[in-house]
């Protein structure tokens, strides 16, 4: 194993011991590693949606030295690899450093929808219409016209101080359930357990 100069990336020098699992390892090392692992290794749980599809890792990427030249440090802690092409293969001319939104939004399962001639996300246009997140695929998943579901306001329900059996519903005392009811956090761990009673 070997170990690079953080401080300069184009003059690496080989340090004995990167590459064992450590807290202080590089995180462009664990994306590398990340990424050969879904593309190579069929027991990754992922492997089906990369190596699985004919998603390949160029040669030049088998050396990490030769990734870290050509796709630099990582911006920030919230940035992430991400493939310009989702189908094609881990090399530099595809490959970049993104936010998670952008990465999402790449991704081959986001379902993309045009209204007015704008192509977006369906989380990008609940975000540009100040929908409730999943309201739209909500609305659509139910039959409603593309129009409607985009322009008709979400109603607003009045908030209650108090729950139907009087427990306070105050902000740090209210969660939400997967059918997005408000609940108090009594009434929620009752709501849990019995959800979790019906599925086994």
């Amino acid at each position: 194993c070997s170990r690079i100069n953080i401080c300069s990336p184009f003059q690496m020098k080989p340090i004995h011991g990167f590459g064992r699992r450590s807290a202080k390892r590089l995180p462009e090392y664990s994306a590398w590693m990340d990424m050969r692992s879904r593309c190579n290794n069929p027991k990754n749980m992922a492997y089906h949606l990369y190596g699985g599809r004919g998603i390949t890792i160029c040669s030049r990427w088998d050396d990490f030295m030769n990734f870290l030249i050509d796709i630099g440090m990582r911006p920030s802690n919230k940035h992430s690899l991400d493939r310009i092409d989702v189908n094609g293969p881990y090399s530099p001319e595809n490959c970049r450093w993104v936010l998670r939104e952008i990465q999402d939004n790449n991704k081959q399962n986001t379902r993309t929808i045009t209204w007015n001639g704008e192509p977006l996300s369906m989380a990008q246009w609940e975000r540009r219409l100040g929908l409730t997140k999943g309201v739209l695929h909500l609305r659509l998943k139910m039959g409603w016209l593309l129009d409607r579901a985009m322009t008709e306001p979400v109603q607003r329900s009045r908030k209650r101080s108090i729950c139907k059996r009087g427990h306070k519903m105050i902000d740090e005392n209210i969660k939400i359930t997967s059918q997005g009811r408000r609940l108090c956090k009594k009434c929620f761990l009752e709501y849990q357990h019995k959800y979790n009673s019906t599925r086994k």
